[in-house]
């Protein structure tokens, strides 16, 4: 009977490096995820204006306070009201689309936006467009991969092919990812009549769209030009 292979395990300050890296990167996480900014300080300020029937100096003081990287659910959801209420839907279909997904009143609003308007919701078009449209899931997987091979490290007796494969899935993975958010069509919203092209796309229109000079290119409309200040992005 030939005896049986034992991985090895790594030197212990290899195991406390990769923990200590996990503990960083949770860290870092947590602190990235952390909504507790001057969003807070002006919904009063903004609410009240907005009471008042100052909805100019309401959008004022919400677009202030409002950051892609940290933005309170609510001072986004009141930036669409305040939109909606100066009858500018589109302006209040992008705000109402950046909010939380999860939010019933939020997402009733945006169904009686779009309904009010009536416009289209084009769908990403080819492989691209599918790797964009998931290319937030991507990150997701990558970063659980990565995680998890520097767990396996950092345990007595890890298994060196599961770590090793699951850091190499975890690079792939975050290299799509990286590669669709850089490259490939993002969600936005057609925000006046888009008529560059042979196709006309009503105010409103909720298309994927990606950036070529100073003009869009929609995503499954490949004669539609859009002007640079005609779109903005749900994500930018």
């Amino acid at each position: 009977m030939s005896p049986r292979h034992t991985p090895s395990t790594p030197p212990l300050r290899v195991r406390l490096a990769a923990l200590g890296l996990t503990i960083a990167a949770a860290v870092f996480t947590l602190a990235a995820a952390d909504g507790g900014d001057r969003s807070l300080e002006a919904l009063e300020a903004g609410n009240a204006a907005f009471l008042a029937g100052d909805l100019d100096r309401a959008l004022g003081v919400y677009q202030r306070a409002w950051s892609p990287q940290r933005a309170h659910p609510t001072l986004i959801y009141n930036l669409g009201t305040t939109w909606h209420h100066k009858g500018d839907l589109p302006q209040a279909v992008l705000w109402y689309r950046r909010g939380d997904a999860d939010d019933p009143w939020l997402q009733e609003n945006l169904w009686l936006a779009r309904r009010s308007l009536g416009s289209e919701r084009l769908p990403p078009a080819g492989v691209v467009g599918w790797l964009s449209h998931r290319h937030r899931i991507l990150s997701v997987l990558a970063i659980a991969c990565a995680w998890s091979a520097l767990l396996a490290l950092a345990l007595p007796r890890p298994a060196p092919r599961a770590a090793l494969l699951g850091a190499g899935l975890g690079v792939l993975l975050y290299a799509g990812a990286w590669a669709a958010d850089r490259w490939g069509p993002q969600p936005g919203v057609v925000l006046e009549v888009c008529d560059g092209g042979a196709t006309v796309l009503p105010a409103g229109t909720e298309a994927w769209v990606r950036r070529s000079g100073d003009i869009w290119r929609v995503a499954g409309v490949p004669d539609a030009r859009c002007g640079a200040d005609t779109v903005a992005l749900v994500h930018p």
